[in-house]
């Protein structure tokens, strides 16, 4: 039961990344214009939340994973092996093009030390390479650097009291890390926005939800509860009075929204539109940058034209949509797809496994 109850609560977290990737892609199409909506556009469609969620998703799925594997020295190696191919392939052939395209293509040198380090994914502790020659890549990065701690974090975090006072270290760490940063960074601040270290309590607030879901009866009123105590953590993050550039607020937010959607998962959130999003989140993250890049031209006009400016700046984010969602499709099956399931035969050979893994 514990198993299909685990298998349902991805589906519906697989929907929360949906609607995360749709923000961030949203959140680019103006984003890369330089000219930003009103307020209250931008709230609607969750700007700034969506890489929250993200890592706090990916915190959640990977205990439900690990729970099917275990923690012996090949269940870990597994682990990383299925994490590598989950995520490599797919990023290095986007740098591939970005490679052949934008350096080869306009006979511009290729800087080989940040290709080193983006193919090392350790880009995002070097300053001012962070953003990674993939754009939009720091946040991959962030996620490679959790996965090398995390099968420690799993061995130590059984239980919700471990699971609290890891979001205490989490902080610590990154009061001290903020604290630092000034000092070992000529850009403290562009630094500091794509470092790890500002993330830590985000990777917490996964874990934290989902040590808290056996203790939670499985409620929808708790669920909504949830889900208003996420929109309440989002308007103090919002309003800035603790901790914008800690984003302790964004952990509580990020949070609370994965325990509500596991304990209520509302039509409007969960549905076909999300879990299609949900199961292209990756491929889609990774492939519309350019594709608004290169279709500005075609913003332009909807930016000319004579009506309310929210509604100029919801069509354009359709557009972006609507051009990257075909791409993405086709690089999931092509590309991503196959290589994770690749990775995931050659992972359950390692640890003498012949059964599937519970998706991640």
């Amino acid at each position: 039961m514990e198993t299909k109850n685990s298998a349902m609560r991805l589906r519906e977290i697989d929907a929360l990344r949906g609607l995360a990737a749709a923000a961030v892609v949203v959140e680019h199409s103006y984003g890369i214009r330089g000219e930003f909506p009103g307020s209250a556009f931008r709230w609607a469609v969750g700007e700034s939340f969506g890489v929250p969620l993200f890592f706090a998703a990916s915190a959640y799925c990977l205990y439900t994973a690990m729970d099917s594997h275990g923690t012996c020295s090949k269940q870990v190696v597994a682990f990383y092996v299925r994490r590598l191919f989950r995520i490599a392939p797919l990023f290095y052939s986007v740098l591939a093009l970005y490679l052949g395209g934008l350096y080869v293509g306009r006979g511009i040198p290729i800087p080989w030390g940040q290709v080193a380090g983006t193919i090392s994914f350790t880009f995002n502790f070097v300053e001012g390479g962070q953003s990674s020659l993939v754009w939009a890549g720091w946040t991959i990065g962030i996620e490679m650097a959790f996965y090398v701690v995390f099968p420690l974090i799993y061995l130590l975090i059984k239980e919700m009291r471990a699971a609290l006072l890891l979001v205490v270290i989490a902080i610590g760490i990154t009061e001290i890390a903020y604290a630092v940063t000034p000092h070992l960074a000529y850009d403290p601040k562009a630094f500091w926005n794509l470092s790890i270290f500002r993330y830590l309590t985000t990777f917490a607030a996964g874990v934290v939800a989902y040590h808290l879901m056996p203790i939670i009866r499985k409620d929808c009123r708790w669920g909504l509860a949830a889900l208003l105590a996420a929109a309440i953590a989002t308007a103090f993050w919002k309003a800035g009075p603790y901790g914008d550039n800690r984003l302790y607020g964004v952990a509580v937010a990020a949070g609370s929204a994965l325990v509500g959607i596991c304990l209520c998962p509302l039509k409007t959130l969960v549905n076909r539109a999300t879990l299609f999003l949900g199961r292209i989140s990756y491929s889609l993250y990774l492939v519309h940058p350019p594709i608004i890049y290169y279709s500005l031209w075609m913003q332009e006009y909807i930016h000319a034209l004579s009506i309310p400016e929210w509604i100029r700046f919801a069509l354009a984010a359709i557009l972006c949509l609507f051009l990257s969602l075909p791409v993405a499709v086709l690089v999931h099956h092509a590309i991503e797809k196959p290589c994770n399931n690749f990775g995931r035969r050659v992972a359950n050979r390692l640890a003498g496994r012949h059964i599937a893994e519970v998706p991640a």
